[in-house]
């Protein structure tokens, strides 16, 4: 895409009455196109990632999924799309961190958490340490920016909390900004 003006340009100027002696020039500038377009399709992937994350947790069937308030937009979207047995969601808004969600699954049963996740911002660093007590993580996929987090809530909780590291300050510079939706409300 960075090239294509150049290639445009570079034709324009082959084809214009004072390069008549050059009418071979356009060809290859249209063999480069093709070159830099076949190259750019494939070094970057192609297809709808949310729409999968989408049918996973439809196939899942979770009791609760808590969705990043950034993602929230693109998550309904999709899953308008797909069904109408996806579960309801609940955001989880930046500015009420680190306080949880209303909606819990009950005991025994599933929370899927979906974040807009990138290497500045992941959401679930900031679980406070009470939600290790009740929940435990089953399985973490991060992909194409979204992360999506499983978790099954304890039957018993635990009496002490688990420990867990700090997260590092890399990923918690950009959780800490004020939400740029936070004027939407």
């Amino acid at each position: 895409m960075v090239l294509l003006p150049l290639i445009a340009l570079g034709m324009a100027a082959a084809w214009s009455p004072v390069a008549a002696p050059r009418r071979a020039w356009p060809a290859a500038w249209a063999l480069l196109g093709l070159i830099v377009t076949l190259w750019a399709a494939g070094q970057h992937p192609h297809g709808e990632p949310w729409r999968e994350t989408a049918a996973q947790v439809a196939a899942a069937r979770p009791s609760a999924v808590w969705v990043d308030e950034l993602a929230a937009p693109a998550w309904a979207s999709y899953t308008r799309r797909a069904a109408a047995d996806v579960p309801a969601l609940t955001p989880r808004r930046g500015r009420d961190l680190p306080a949880l969600p209303s909606m819990q699954p009950a005991p025994g049963d599933a929370l899927w958490i979906i974040s807009a996740q990138s290497r500045y911002r992941n959401l679930v660093a900031l679980l406070p340490p009470a939600f290790g007590q009740d929940y435990e993580l089953q399985a973490a996929q991060v992909a194409l920016g979204i992360g999506q987090y499983r978790y099954q809530r304890r039957r018993q909780p635990l009496t002490v909390p688990p420990e867990t590291p700090p997260p590092p300050r890399a990923a918690q510079w950009g959780l800490l900004l004020p939400s740029p939706l936070a004027t939407c409300d």
